[in-house]
């Protein structure tokens, strides 16, 4: 029989995926872009909040926050990629004696755990909007 067609065409379309497989890579680099754009914050808090009176104001200068991690931005401006999916925020102390503001006195003029206590709940409720947002 000339001109019957017997097979067929089936033609899929899978759209959901390769977003399925690409989230966890979509999702490590959104969280890094947002951790890193909260280093800045975390810092001022820490230098805002820290209960010591200034003499000379170094301890309160000397208090830095920086992101590390996978996911973000280096210093071109280009974002970055690897890793193991891990992201932090570093606070510490540049001044010799900034660990005696942290231990010495029981704790009395601590900054640190005071920050990472506030500023966690801050972050932890910013990445869980985001990956709302995500899904």
């Amino acid at each position: 029989m000339a001109g019957e067609v017997t097979g067929k065409i089936v033609w899929i379309s899978d759209t959901l995926t390769p977003k399925i497989k690409k989230l966890p890579e979509a999702f490590g680099k959104a969280v890094g872009v947002y951790m890193q754009s909260q280093a800045p914050a975390v810092q001022d808090y820490a230098r805002r909040n820290a209960p010591w009176t200034d003499r000379t104001g170094n301890a309160r200068q000397g208090l830095f926050a920086r992101y590390e991690g996978s996911g973000g931005r280096n210093t071109l401006g280009q974002f970055t990629a690897g890793g193991k999916g891990q992201h932090s925020i570093v606070l510490y102390h540049t001044v010799s004696y900034g660990i005696w503001l942290e231990v010495r006195w029981s704790g009395r003029y601590a900054i640190i755990e005071p920050t990472i206590r506030s500023e966690g709940k801050r972050i932890f409720g910013g990445l869980r909007g985001l990956l709302e947002r995500m899904s």
